[in-house]
């Protein structure tokens, strides 16, 4: 995007943001056609997308004082980002942050500052000998400060919307209810606004009309970071019912779900039966397993990778899928994991 973006500068083509951005997709979905399902390349283009259409909407209420209109901007782009990756984060993560508007406010005068912090020490190095010493110090404890605040920030649980779910078709009719909403922007005509009327009643009809037609009862292992530990909920009639997290201490090898065995590896407890029938297999963190036997000896519908898995051992383990021709689910790049009635 970066790349076709900078060749029309260097070319002096005075071509609109939104033609480069369509030319960069394309090209991207020509050399790898299956970048389309990486949640990370939808959630970029979503975001850019965002602020190239609906930035010039609310940018009309900036003020006269360009340092106001400063904290003005880092407010609007953060609300219209999120705009367009709240379905996506809902529906892949299952969970949403509020944080996100008090540590863009943080994050971008902090990492402006760090970054002019950094030129110093290196121009400091080259030019003034021993001075680097001081701006260095600086350096290191400012970049230590916004460390800091920004893992406290993540530990505040009261700003982190969790176990939300929405479907695929709930996405369509929000983007769709975005694009009807910027199409009357553009046109500024009652029928436009009739049609984006009609548009939302439509998706509430719509929405309840698959809730009363979806199954209800459901498993479900949600996106987690890194430093979290992974759990399992279940869902009965839309009502949670069981919530328990997958810990060093508390992890069950084998988890009974309705008809299904559900086997659990996990770093400290390594450990299969290979004369028992299971139907799911659920990976933990640096399970260090032979793979390639496990797959010879135990015939799995699915294999789940949670996200906490280090990237050697996901690819790993995605060969010896491939390989033994099973079905896997990696919840770092596609999100949560939902086994359903």
């Amino acid at each position: 995007m970066f790349s076709v973006i900078s060749l029309s500068v260097v070319l002096s083509r005075d071509s609109k943001l939104e033609y480069s951005i369509g030319i960069a997709l394309v090209l991207s979905l020509i050399f790898e056609p299956l970048l389309l399902y990486n949640v990370s390349f939808q959630m970029s283009y979503v975001a850019v997308l965002s602020i190239v259409f609906l930035l010039p909407i609310l940018r009309k209420f900036r003020s006269k004082y360009k340092v106001l209109n400063y904290f003005i901007d880092i407010t609007f782009v953060s609300i219209v980002v999120q705009i367009g990756l709240l379905p996506l984060q809902l529906f892949y993560f299952q969970q949403f942050t509020f944080a996100f508007f008090i540590g863009n406010l943080l994050a971008i005068p902090a990492v402006t500052v760090i970054l002019l912090l950094a030129i110093l020490v290196v121009c400091s190095i080259v030019f003034t000998g021993r001075f680097y010493l001081f701006l260095d110090v600086v350096f290191n404890a400012s970049l230590d400060l916004f460390l800091g605040l920004v893992s406290k920030l993540q530990l505040v649980e009261f700003l982190v919307f969790k176990e939300a779910k929405v479907s695929s078709l709930a996405i369509l009719l929000y983007f769709g209810c975005i694009v009807l909403l910027y199409w009357c922007w553009k046109l500024k005509n009652r029928w436009s606004f009739a049609f984006l009327l009609i548009w939302c009643n439509a998706s509430i009809y719509a929405l309840i009309l698959e809730r009363k037609n979806t199954a209800t009862d459901c498993l479900l292992m949600p996106y987690t970071s890194r430093r979290e530990s992974p759990e399992i909920v279940v869902y009965q009639n839309s009502k949670l019912i069981h919530q328990f997290g997958i810990s060093d201490a508390t992890t069950n090898k084998i988890i009974p779900y309705l008809d299904w065995k559900i086997l659990v590896l996990h770093e400290h407890s390594p450990f299969y039966l290979n004369d028992i029938a299971y139907d799911y297999l659920i990976v933990i963190g640096n399970a260090k397993v032979n793979y390639d036997r496990l797959f010879s000896e135990c015939t799995f519908l699915e294999v789940v990778i949670s996200s906490n898995t280090p990237t050697w051992l996901r690819e790993l383990i995605k060969k010896s899928c491939l390989k033994h021709n099973i079905p896997f689910h990696d919840i770092y790049e596609k999100g949560y994991w939902e086994l359903s009635v």
